[in-house]
């Protein structure tokens, strides 16, 4: 993770790089282990599993959360304890404590700087660790969908047995048998799902953290004219796309409501939970930017994605339980599927 060198005079540069690929290499094999390791987890690829493709690119993205976070810890552990060491004269208690405090030691070496360099410095790192943030959320969001077409492509395999059945192609025993075996696979695939939602979050947890102790160096420094400058402008941008959604949303009922009575109701009811829904991803939005303006790292946007994956785990979850219900229906697996779509 290169964006935390910025934070280093140039002499410190080539003792920095050389540490943090010491540690990445030696933490590199993990990767391959966890590729070797795979086949454990969701089995060979027999031919008769029409989404293995799909699963195994889902479990792919596990990858990220259950390694990388190791990787980012040590890697910034390592240009900590280089730039300790070279700001204490070389000794080994300046590296441990280095160690401990980061990019901190980076900032408090230039103490001596005029503010301005600090506050340039402040927004060269707030920036690129921010870019570095997104690229996590970006994985998040990866995951999600790599969740999604895996669980589109169960229910798919679910919607063919019923098919089959309904079109006397199989019967009700061969049916049964089928669905039992599509839920123990999906099964399988939530117990993936869920433990890479609770890595996930402990990734991202981490990942704060540890950028927060690099950024904490800079809590004293403000931000130069052009970031205030910067932040302004995109407050007035979000107040202003706020607005417009607001007034869309409140014209988008008013036409409605115009219609008969059971209409105006089922329109008020809409109304009501988009607009509790937009009133939600609206305070979450200003959060964030509140949070960028006072030199943190936006963490409500973070929970907001992971939200989002885990409730769409807890929802398959529930699918599943009514599901397996489905098969063990006392008065017949028959008559359930046939009540199906």
């Amino acid at each position: 993770m290169t964006y935390f060198v910025s934070l280093l005079p140039r002499r410190m540069v080539a003792l920095t790089a050389s540490a943090s690929f010491v540690i990445m290499n030696t933490l590199g094999g993990c990767a391959t282990m966890s590729s070797s390791v795979q086949q454990s987890r969701i089995g060979k690829d027999d031919g008769t599993d029409a989404c293995y493709p799909l699963l195994r690119t889902f479990d792919a993205t596990h990858a990220h959360w259950a390694e990388r976070i190791v990787e980012n810890t040590f890697a910034g552990a390592a240009l900590g304890a280089a730039t300790g060491f070279l700001v204490s004269g070389g000794s080994m208690e300046g590296a441990k404590q280095g160690a401990i405090g980061g990019a901190v030691a980076g900032a408090a070496s230039g103490a001596a700087q005029a503010q301005a360099d600090q506050a340039a410095a402040k927004a060269d790192v707030y920036s690129k660790i921010s870019s570095q943030y997104d690229q996590e959320l970006a994985q998040v969001d990866g995951s999600a969908l790599a969740f999604k077409q895996l669980v589109d492509c169960r229910n798919a395999q679910l919607r063919t047995i019923v098919n089959d059945y309904k079109a006397k192609a199989i019967d009700g025993e061969t049916a049964k048998a089928r669905w039992k075996s599509v839920l123990a696979l999906k099964a399988r695939d939530l117990k993936i799902a869920s433990q890479e939602g609770t890595d996930m979050s402990n990734h991202i947890s981490e990942f704060e953290k540890h950028s927060t102790d690099q950024l904490s160096g800079y809590s004293n420094v403000q931000w130069d004219a052009a970031t205030e400058k910067h932040f302004q402008e995109e407050q007035a941008a979000l107040e202003a796309r706020q607005a417009q959604e607001q007034a869309a949303l409140k014209a988008e009922y008013d036409a409605k409501r115009r219609q008969d009575r059971a209409e105006r109701e089922k329109a008020k009811a809409e109304y009501e939970r988009k607009k509790k829904e937009q009133d939600a991803r609206h305070q979450q939005e200003m959060t964030a930017l509140q949070q960028k303006k006072a030199g943190q790292i936006p963490t409500s946007t973070a929970q907001t994605h992971l939200q989002s994956y885990n409730s769409a785990v807890v929802a398959q979850q529930q699918s599943l339980s009514s599901q397996v219900a489905t098969a063990e229906n006392p008065d017949g697996f028959e008559a359930s599927i046939n009540g199906a779509s």
